[in-house]
């Protein structure tokens, strides 16, 4: 059974994308037909997120699925943008929920787009080069939802989000990376990066060859006790935000 809130978030999403609708009024006629608060306010949540993050996650579905959003059937990308959206932001909503919930919607509308798509909570690419202190340059969309950030963060900054070592995924501007910002790990924070530890990405990187072969799922595992990523809680002050200042004056 689909869960009411993801199907009224569907809905909401579907009228708003084919111009039946903007968005407040879309919840509003949506709101009724829930009965709990908790729904109502989860379907809210979902087609507000999805609408703020619409040009992110079209840019990751294209990524992972290597078609164009637009040769897409419509319902299908609407399904994989608010089950994307859920996985990436909403920490509290379980994954298995999420999967299961975009499963249902697929086979429920019989589109030909949606093969491939209804056990899309693994992807599986190739490690296709390495980096030692990679630099850094923020996608067009992070500008745009942050014009502050630098435009460029060369390698071996303190700085740098992508850490000490880079795999890059594929034919995609997907990593497995480190990080400058140790205490978000875990959190609903990344564009779509598989972000580590540093400790961590630095024990990775010697015994992860180009060509390795690296399924990425939403599926839950415990981790060994003897990884930072084990129950550590970050120690020392978070660092200030970084400003144009920091880099070297030669950049």
């Amino acid at each position: 059974m689909i869960g009411p809130a993801r199907l009224a978030a569907y809905e909401i999403l579907s009228a708003v994308t084919a111009g039946r609708s903007d968005l407040p009024a879309a919840i509003a006629v949506a709101r009724p037909a829930l009965h709990d608060e908790r729904d109502r306010a989860l379907a809210s949540d979902i087609a507000t997120g999805v609408q703020r993050w619409r040009a992110a996650l079209d840019h990751l579905i294209a990524q992972f699925s290597k078609r164009p959003v637009e040769r897409l059937d419509r319902e299908v990308v609407e399904i994989l943008r608010l089950s994307a959206y859920q996985l990436l932001h909403l920490t509290r909503v379980p994954a298995s929920a999420v999967v299961d919930d975009a499963v249902d919607l697929t086979r429920r509308m019989g589109k030909p787009s949606a093969a491939g798509f209804e056990y899309a909570h693994r992807f599986r690419e190739t490690v296709t080069s390495k980096r030692e202190n990679p630099s850094w340059t923020p996608t067009p969309t992070m500008i745009a939802e942050n014009p502050r950030l630098p435009r460029w963060v060369p390698g071996g900054h303190p700085m740098n989000p992508l850490g000490v070592r880079a795999l890059y995924l594929g034919s995609s501007a997907y990593r497995i990376h480190g990080t400058d910002a140790p205490w978000t790990i875990g959190t609903a924070v990344s564009k779509g990066c598989i972000r580590l530890y540093n400790q961590d990405v630095l024990d990775l990187y010697p015994r992860a060859q180009v060509g390795a072969k690296v399924t990425v799922t939403w599926d839950r595992f415990n981790s060994a006790p003897g990884y930072a990523s084990s129950s550590r809680q970050p120690s020392g002050p978070r660092l200030r935000e970084m400003r144009q200042s920091d880099l070297p004056s030669r950049f």
